[in-house]
């Protein structure tokens, strides 16, 4: 690939490619601990914390979720199925007096979950 700068971060950027093709193996609890430990880390907007995981293994689930994302094959292949969300739900339960709802805080939490 050509080099088009020096900067570290725009040629790790250049460099990404996405892979589709998932091996069955099983993702270790450890890492599966240090992945969602690193998600509840990432910094979020207006501090609202509205980043829910949906963790999906059940194969049959997988597979009707699949024909859901648009018959997105590498869905129902994958060993673990993630589904990050914008959730304000939390939010609202534990702080009924929330003025939750506007478009902002909507975007906010598209935003944050992806």
């Amino acid at each position: 690939m050509e080099k088009y700068s020096r900067n570290p971060t725009i040629d790790t950027m250049l460099n990404h490619a996405s892979c589709r093709k998932f091996t069955d193996e099983k993702v270790s609890d450890e890492d599966i601990a240090a992945i969602f430990k690193a998600a509840q880390s990432a910094s979020t907007s207006c501090f609202l914390q509205v980043t829910s995981i949906i963790r999906i293994t059940d194969q049959a689930l997988k597979e009707k979720i699949a024909v859901l994302a648009g018959n997105q094959k590498h869905v129902a292949q994958v060993p673990e199925l993630w589904i990050f969300c914008a959730d304000y739900h939390r939010n609202q339960v534990e702080f009924p007096e929330s003025d939750l709802g506007w478009n902002e805080q909507f975007l906010v939490g598209i935003q944050d979950a992806g």
